[in-house]
């Protein structure tokens, strides 16, 4: 079944460097979303490859759900705006999103 996409526009008190900072440093992300509690960047080749990642979910009770994901971004030297990329997928059965997925621009 294919779900339909999901828009979502906010107004974030911080500037862009700031919001970049906290959605790709891993260390940072993981403080702030709840859909990965530990994020390991795997080594890639050049600056320009996409870059791969583990992460681990704990859900509770000692139960945590492992995947893997891909990132990229786009506009690093654009002052204005910006864009992420992000797949990321689990085949453990107690992951509720088998594969998830979207952008974001930050602008």
């Amino acid at each position: 079944m294919k779900s339909k996409p999901i828009y979502v526009e906010l107004d974030m008190g911080a500037s862009l460097a700031e919001l970049w900072e906290h959605t790709q440093t891993p260390e940072l992300h993981e403080q702030w979303d709840l859909r990965f509690s530990d994020i390991q960047y795997l080594p890639r080749a050049t600056e320009d490859d996409v870059q791969k990642f583990q992460y681990v979910t704990r859900i509770g009770f000692g139960l945590k759900i492992e995947g893997t994901g891909e990132s990229g971004v786009q506009g690093q030297s654009n002052a204005d705006e910006r864009l992420s990329t992000l797949t990321f997928s689990s085949e453990q059965p107690l992951f509720l999103i088998r594969q998830g997925g979207g952008y974001w621009k930050y602008k």
